[in-house]
């Protein structure tokens, strides 16, 4: 008798090791694809707002400094991911902070392997974690300081969670409902991912009784919405109106409209080598005759690689696609993993080699997700280092103490690598201004109150319509053009202020 249990419990440790030995070659991978662009490029718009927002969080926290009111606006709580990597970046730099995301994605991973093993076996489980360490979005994630990544992993957490519910009781419930719930704080947006979770919940569990399954979905159900409702709460005013503003009721702010036709191309582009064998799956599973609650959980994993871009579309908004997108790679992976696992379980009792045939058909997907990831280039990264660092050294010297930098769109990046001029002098201009507004900065560039100016090209016009205006106004100044930089078809501008002092035949 203690003879069986020792070989069981070998039997058990072999296994553990052979799903480490399965891991090992997905993570190193993934961390070879995503450390290059730990230093690669400046930061882009959003790690540049977040990690100087988390500075000022800290400052709030330390020195009762007053916390930065754009904060109100943010996709994500402010005091949650921007303290986190504002220490890091002060720790580390930038670099610092990115690796805090690669160590969350890499993290994603490993759950993304667990959930589907728990799900469909440890073949499926290997190339879901393949698929998803590979795909750009992901890679790319691992090196973006900002809320997605610890939203991801949470989200994964839940996932991973869900997947043990059905198995092994309530007190996965509790787990899943808190990693949602904080997933939900870190990032507004993934509450729409929320239902996915419930419903593995739900359907995982169907074997033990339609009541139990539906007893356990509602429950998570109901423990997340208390805890989002309690966190909402305890957040104020404030939060509620950063939920409604870039979730709940968000609309066209920025960009043009874009149709439904060029969003859903651009998904297809960045996510369709793995949203389509999740579609696949769906088929395939009623192929098979599985049972119903299995078709519907894969048809509602693959579900979840449609959720952005439907959402997208509806607003008609292309620019937080990409960012959006990587909160349903968990779930698609997972789904693509199933559909690859029983495709070579089909051709190992059908064709001559069949098992090498399926597995390198798989290989093959798996290359196709990586080589699509490294040519499609994602919104979300920052232009090089060498262009943002002849912007900031036009800015810093051109500068003049006590005057106001005139900024198109925000000038983000120019800010976090100049904390140091305060919030006050950055006069930021976004799209639409009112009248009064730009008669108040012409104002105050006829009076020699601005020292510098950043402009912004896209394909050799600006970018914006009243650039145009701003434009008039300075040409008739004492500002000249110190610099003209950029990348791929976006430079930027810095006009800086000659001689101070106003200029009464200002047009």
């Amino acid at each position: 008798m203690m003879w069986d249990r020792a070989r069981t419990l070998d039997r058990r440790m072999r296994r553990k090791t052979l799903d480490v030995g399965l891991l090992w070659p997905v993570l190193i991978t993934q961390a070879v694809l995503t450390l290059p662009w730990l230093w690669r490029t400046a930061p882009f718009t959003d790690e540049a707002l977040y990690l100087r927002a988390g500075h000022q969080v800290w400052a709030h926290w330390l020195h009762n400094a007053p916390l930065p009111a754009y904060a109100d606006y943010f996709s994500g709580a402010p005091v949650f991911y921007p303290p986190l990597g504002a220490a890091l970046d002060s720790a580390g730099g930038l670099a610092a902070a990115r690796g805090l995301s690669l160590v969350l994605m890499l993290g994603s991973t490993v759950l993304v392997y667990l959930a589907a093993s728990r799900l469909f076996g440890r073949r499926a489980a290997f190339f879901a974690s393949a698929l998803f360490a590979v795909c750009g979005l992901a890679v790319h994630n691992g090196a973006f300081a900002a809320f997605n990544p610890l939203a991801l992993f949470l989200l994964a957490v839940g996932a991973w969670a869900a997947a043990n519910a059905g198995d092994e009781g309530y007190r996965w419930i509790a787990v899943c409902a808190a990693a949602l719930a904080l997933a939900n704080v870190a990032k507004y947006a993934t509450l729409a991912w929320d239902p996915l979770v419930i419903g593995i919940v739900a359907l995982h569990g169907w074997g033990k009784g339609v009541a139990d399954a539906l007893g356990r979905g509602f429950s998570l159900a109901a423990t997340v919405a208390v805890l989002d409702a309690g966190l909402l709460l305890l957040g104020g005013a404030q939060y509620v109106t950063g939920v409604r503003i870039t979730t709940v009721f968000r609309t066209l702010h920025f960009g043009e409209y874009q149709s439904p036709a060029v969003i859903a191309w651009r998904a297809f582009v960045m996510t369709g080598a793995l949203v389509l064998p999740a579609l696949l799956g769906v088929i395939v599973s009623v192929a098979r005759r599985e049972s119903l609650p299995v078709i519907a959980l894969i048809a509602l994993l693959a579900a979840g690689g449609l959720i952005a871009p439907v959402d997208q579309a509806h607003l008609g908004q292309i620019g937080a696609l990409d960012k959006n997108l990587c909160f349903g790679l968990p779930f698609v992976a997972v789904a693509a993993g199933y559909t690859i696992s029983v495709i070579i379980d089909w051709a190992e009792h059908r064709l001559p080699a069949g098992r090498f045939t399926g597995i390198a058909a798989g290989g093959a997907l798996i290359l196709l997700v990586l080589i699509s990831g490294r040519v499609v280039p994602v919104q979300f990264r920052g232009q090089g280092i060498a262009v943002a660092s002849r912007i900031v050294s036009a800015v810093r010297t051109g500068y003049r103490r006590g005057t106001y930098i005139l900024t198109d769109g925000g000038g983000r990046v120019e800010q976090y690598y100049l904390p140091a001029i305060p919030d006050a002098n950055w006069l930021q201009v976004f799209n639409n201004p009112s009248p009064a507004l730009l008669t108040r900065i012409k104002s105050r560039l006829c009076g020699g109150h601005v020292s510098v100016v950043i402009l912004k090209m896209v394909q050799g016009s600006y970018y914006r319509k009243y650039d145009y205006q701003i434009l008039n106004v300075i040409a008739g100044m004492r500002h000249r053009l110190a610099v003209t930089t950029g990348q791929g078809g976006h430079n930027t501008q810095v006009w800086q202020l000659a001689s101070p002092g106003g200029d009464r035949s200002c047009p």
